[in-house]
Formats: structure tokens, C-alpha cells, sequence
């Protein structure tokens, strides 16, 4: 996000979204999407958030602001230059709501591999010469490389692997 901008995130309607586009049309500035796009695929009732990511000066001073909202065919995730006296007007995204949406879009962060050295470490401990060299334990063994939810089953008290640790 830019220095110069708004630090909030606002809340938009479906109609918002087709006023501030039809406005951003008329004054030549990015829509991200046309009406009859938001017609077609936004629905009445959704709402989504909007913030600004970067002040823009040309041809008139405005925010380049960043959209995501529930659509047809899932989230979409678009930019809308909005001026900057329609973005004050927005009302502010509730807190319940920005909680929602760090949660969503944290979700959507891959959980990273591991580094080589540290699987080759793991190997090592677990008696493989690596992840290539692993062989499938026999027919009625257990497998070493057992995967778990939260709720294993093998704890027979009720406790949860989170609780375990």
C-alpha cells in the first residue's frame, strides 16, 4: 500500500460498485470490470471490500483500489479507480468482516516446503535415505509416515494433537 493513501478498508455494495464504475467510465479512469459485467455475475446482496493500493494523478486525481467480492463464479478480485471524495463516503468495513477477510485471504497463502537440508535431516532420523529411497512398509505394518487430523483416533482419552503438544 502506498504512503499517500487511506489505510482503511471500505465496504462495498453491489450498486456501489455499478455508481463508482459508471463513474470511473465517464471520466476515463480504470473500471477493473463494466456493468454489465457486475450485472451478470454480482448479486444483489453481495458485498465485498474495497481498499486503496495507490494514488494516481493522471487524468485527475484518484485512487487505484483494489476489489474483492463474491461472484457467480466464486471471489473476484479486481482494480476500480475510485475518486477520492466517493471512497470517504464508502462506509468502513466492520471489524467482524476485516477479521473475515484477513482469515480468507491468509487462507489462500501456501504453506511453504520444507527447505532440502531439513527434509534430508528428517530422513536421516526416520531411517530413509531420502524422500526417493522411501519404501512402502509390508503388507499389516504400520507406516511409519502416518498422516493424522487434529482428532487421532490412536488417542483413545479424547485428547487432541494440539492439546498434546
Amino acid at each position: 500500500m502506498g504512503f499517500d493513501v487511506p489505510r482503511v478498508i471500505k465496504q462495498v455494495e453491489k450498486s456501489d460498485l455499478v455508481a463508482l464504475t459508471e463513474k470511473a467510465r465517464t471520466r476515463h479512469l480504470g473500471v477493473g470490470r463494466r456493468i454489465e459485467w457486475h450485472s451478470a455475475n454480482v448479486a444483489d446482496s453481495s458485498n465485498g471490500a474495497l481498499w486503496a493500493v495507490l494514488r494516481e494523478s493522471h487524468p485527475q486525481p484518484c485512487y487505484r483500489c483494489q476489489v474483492v467480492i463474491k461472484c457467480s463464479g466464486g471471489i473476484e478480485n479486481f482494480l476500480l479507480d475510485v475518486l477520492p471524495d466517493d471512497f470517504e463516503r464508502l462506509p468502513d468495513l466492520p471489524e467482524e468482516r476485516l477479521v473475515q477477510l484477513a482469515r480468507w485471504a491468509l487462507s489462500h497463502v501456501p504453506v511453504s516446503p520444507l527447505p532440502a537440508e531439513y527434509m534430508a535431516e528428517w530422513n536421516r532420523a526416520r531411517g530413509h535415505g531420502g524422500i526417493s529411497s522411501h519404501t512402502p512398509p509390508p503388507p499389516g505394518a504400520e507406516n511409519p509416515i502416518r498422516r493424522v487430523g487434529p482428532h487421532d483416533p490412536s488417542l483413545a482419552d479424547g485428547r487432541t494433537r494440539d492439546r498434546e503438544r
